[in-house]
């Protein structure tokens, strides 16, 4: 349990963070907790339609949000400060009571929501997906959350409850309150609403295990007027001493329009409209991406300059400057999470969820410590060329696929100098 009182708010933020994700999952029952995330939606025994769940919600001045995540699912309540208790109620029934009505209804949204991602054959054009399934290969990271059309299908409302009972337990949980109540004010009414939950025990997933990807360069053929290209790579995970140098990389990498990727490919070479760089943090891995979409002609020309980019950062580290700025832009971040209810709410309930319990003053002082030297050692690990994947979805030619292959291998011999730093695939 975390409450943030803050009395300058206008609005409590009611967050349940469940360490249930996609990771969790067997491939037959693959896309289980995220329909369990939308079967929650429709209904408890007090209120046993979706209809009348809703209107209980929305007559308290509130909203209801839910989101599935790789190793967490979100469960959350924005209302007026008057109307927490009466929601803290309606949030506990979802866990304590739910009802799983309309289970063919619900699947069939979620088969819609499924068919989004794939073309007229069925196949995954997702690039989000391609992506990840090219990083993560079997493991469960790498499958789309949502599942696939045969395994929602396969799903029973037995096997639901069953996840249900399995995961949503209070060891399992962390329950997370932003607004202007006060501490024991809430600690009061979640004793109250939060009564009779099971205790359970925490999940506990098998972890990923570390391999080099077999195939460095995957394209899904889809005839659009754009390709869209991701550049991504396995990482050391949230746990790692090397986590907060890995930040710092990409914000050196793309935090504006003034950092080296932007720059680059949008302001020097005019290839892409915008590009984007990232990384996602699971406890022992992370996934980092460079994705931007292209014309299909010039995807060997996108990927040439994105990886001469991430190769110069590799061998060279950022200038003292670029640092300093990324260092100003992550200390800002921090500062003015202050005063957003999502923000804080994710910054102290996932970490307490996965047993991490930072502060933004620590965080900030592990930041401001890091040299350029570091910054350059968490870019050889965050972008090791035997943990990267290049995926197009996209209308590629065959000489164009061959040319990646190619500028996949010529990244890998201009970082050997760096030796068994970036080659080898340990992310320690």
């Amino acid at each position: 349990m975390v409450t943030i009182e803050r009395p300058d708010f206008h609005r409590c933020l009611l967050s349940a963070r469940v360490a249930v994700g996609s990771r969790h999952e067997r491939r037959r029952t693959s896309g289980i907790t995220h329909l369990l995330e939308h079967m929650l939606f429709r209904g408890t025994e007090a209120l046993p339609r979706a209809a009348m769940f809703n209107d209980a919600v929305e007559s308290l001045g509130a909203s209801f949000n839910a989101a599935t995540h790789g190793d967490f699912t979100l469960f959350e309540m924005l209302s007026p400060p008057e109307s927490t208790a009466p929601a803290l109620a309606l949030l506990a029934d979802v866990f304590r009571a739910p009802v799983f009505a309309d289970l063919s209804l619900e699947k069939a949204i979620v088969r819609e929501e499924i068919n989004e991602d794939l073309d007229e054959n069925g196949v995954d054009i997702n690039p989000d997906n391609v992506c990840r399934a090219q990083v993560f290969g079997r493991h469960p990271l790498g499958w789309p959350i949502t599942g696939s059309l045969a395994s929602v299908a396969g799903i029973s409302r037995e096997m639901l409850v069953a996840h249900h009972r399995a995961f949503c337990v209070t060891r399992n949980m962390v329950l997370t309150v932003v607004g202007p109540l006060p501490h024991e004010a809430v600690l009061a009414m979640v004793a109250r609403h939060f009564t009779g939950l099971t205790e359970g025990e925490a999940a506990a997933p098998a972890p990923f295990t570390i391999a080099p990807p077999r195939k460095s360069v995957t394209v899904v053929k889809n005839r659009d007027s754009q390709s869209v290209v991701r550049v991504a790579f396995a990482t050391p995970g949230a746990t790692s001493p090397a986590a907060r140098a890995i930040d710092l990389v990409f914000r050196v990498l793309d935090d504006g329009m003034s950092t080296r990727l932007h720059r680059r490919i949008c302001d020097e070479r005019g290839l892409a409209y915008e590009i984007s760089a990232g990384v996602e943090f699971f406890d022992e891995v992370g996934v980092a991406d460079v994705a931007s979409s292209v014309s299909p002609a010039r995807v060997p020309e996108l990927v040439h300059e994105t990886l001469d980019v991430l190769a110069a950062l590799c061998l060279e580290g950022p200038a003292a400057t670029e640092l300093q700025k990324a260092q100003r832009r992550y200390a800002f971040s921090l500062a003015s999470m202050q005063d957003e209810l999502e923000t804080l709410s994710d910054f102290y309930g996932t970490s307490a969820l996965f047993g991490r319990h930072p502060t933004p003053e620590r965080r900030l002082a592990e930041v401001m410590a890091l040299s350029p030297e570091d910054v350059r050692r968490g870019a050889c690990l965050a972008l090791s060329p035997a943990m990267m994947n290049i995926s197009v979805v996209g209308d590629v030619s065959a000489r164009d696929r061959r040319a990646l292959g190619d500028l996949a291998r010529q990244y890998t011999e201009r970082l050997a100098v760096l030796g068994d730093l970036t080659l080898r695939p340990a992310l320690s």
